[in-house]
């Protein structure tokens, strides 16, 4: 069960971090 927790947060951090890097691209950008 922990094995999966951790897997599921790090999924999620991941997704954060990639749509942080992507609006400031697009800001950038723009």
């Amino acid at each position: 069960m922990t094995d999966t927790a951790y897997v599921v947060l790090i999924l999620m951090g991941f997704s954060v971090c990639a749509l942080v890097l992507r609006a400031l691209y697009v800001r950038g950008e723009r």
